[in-house]
C-alpha cells in the first residue's frame, strides 16, 4: 500500500494536466483497492495449501516442470 501512496504522490507532483492527474489517481486507487481485497481474502482463509494444490489445473511433476491435468 505504501507503493501506491508513493506513486500517487509522484503522480500528483509531476503531472500538470488535471484530467490526466485525476485519471492516474483513479487507476492507482482501483489497483490499491483490488490489492487490498485480494490480500484480505488471502489472510485468514480457511483453506490450507493442500486444498489449493488439489484445485490447481496443473500439477508439479518430479523434475520441477508443470504438467496439465
Amino acid at each position: 500500500m505504501a507503493a501506491f501512496v508513493a506513486l500517487g504522490i509522484l503522480a500528483w507532483n509531476t503531472l500538470s494536466d488535471d484530467r490526466i492527474r485525476l485519471a492516474t489517481l483513479a487507476v492507482l486507487a482501483m489497483f490499491a483497492f483490488r490489492t487490498w481485497m485480494h490480500r484480505k481474502d488471502g489472510i485468514g482463509s480457511d483453506h490450507d495449501s493442500e486444498d489449493r494444490v488439489k484445485a490447481s489445473p496443473v500439477r508439479l511433476i518430479g523434475d520441477g516442470w508443470f504438467k496439465p491435468m
